[in-house]
């Protein structure tokens, strides 16, 4: 666990499950409060109850589009957003997306993950 990391508010939005269990449990042991949410608008209803630091955001969301859902995000909260995806059509729409601020290509390395947290928390 990392001191630094104990505060910092994280919300994961990704429909797969696996993934939303494998990346709160491992953020969880490196010290970050982890929420998750599967869907858009699930994790609109979160931000209108929870103050996350960062959202992690798959951008590849069944009920809706994830550069979209960014854009909203940031109207409207004061938060730092992490794009991931592995479609390098919405890697390359996510970096010229002037809401996201760190973007990661699945698969990403686990150090990768937690510098660009570590970066956007500070």
């Amino acid at each position: 666990m990392t001191d630094s990391n104990a505060d910092a508010r994280v919300l994961i939005v990704d429909d797969e499950p696996a993934m939303r269990s494998v990346l709160s449990e491992a953020l969880e042991a490196e010290g970050f409060q982890v929420r998750r949410a599967a869907s858009t608008q699930e994790a609109l209803t979160m931000l209108e109850h929870e103050r996350p630091h960062v959202v992690i955001l798959d951008l590849m969301l069944p009920d809706g589009d994830g550069i979209e859902l960014a854009c909203r995000i940031r109207k409207s909260w004061s938060v730092s957003i992490m794009a991931m995806s592995a479609s390098d059509a919405m890697i390359d729409r996510a970096r010229e997306s002037p809401s996201v601020d760190e973007v990661l290509s699945k698969p990403f390395e686990w150090e990768t993950l937690v510098e660009g947290l570590q970066r956007l928390v500070a």
